[in-house]
């Protein structure tokens, strides 16, 4: 694919492995883009050709609503898989809450999940991201076995409240 000023650039991409089943996309209206987090499985070979395992990569991938085609300038790797994406218009971010990559991570190795935040500049002709985030805690024990079918999130801009619905099934 050519892309990208003078003198015959070129990029290489790959595909995304997959999108997560609660990873919900969002849309950013004045831009005419869709949001989504994506996985990329990229394997690791070793010198005769053979797999020897394998990683995953999450990257926020963007893609023209009007053609369908990426927008790499939009693409961000990301250091985790991010759920209940929302798009807050008024101060131009994305929202969303983070999961660890499961790959390499023990049963039980604790982790605490986020609400992240990437403000989205295009000022001056270059896309720039600005990634802020705040750690997010429990109320209950219970929920935290079940935040991976978090599928529901909302978000409130007038007063900059991010919700995302957490199931709870009760020990009997």
């Amino acid at each position: 694919r050519q892309c990208g000023g003078p003198g015959g650039y070129f990029s290489a991409y790959q595909k995304y492995s997959f999108v997560h089943q609660t990873a919900q996309g969002c849309y950013d209206p004045r831009r005419f883009i869709w949001y989504q987090s994506v996985g990329v499985e990229v394997v690791a070979y070793n010198e005769a050709g053979l797999s020897i395992g394998y990683n995953i990569e999450t990257h926020l991938h963007a893609a023209s609503i009007n053609s369908g085609e990426p927008l790499f300038p939009y693409h961000q790797a990301l250091d985790d898989l991010h759920l209940g994406l929302q798009y807050d218009l008024d101060s131009s971010r994305i929202v969303a809450y983070t999961l660890p990559l499961w790959p390499g991570k023990t049963r039980f190795e604790g982790w605490t999940p986020s609400v992240v935040t990437y403000a989205v500049s295009t000022l001056e002709g270059s896309v720039a991201f600005s990634k802020s985030t705040v750690p997010f805690y429990f109320d209950s024990a219970d929920v935290s076995e079940f935040q991976l079918s978090t599928g529901i999130s909302a978000i409130d801009a007038l007063h900059d409240i991010y919700y995302i619905a957490m199931p709870t099934i009760p020990q009997v």
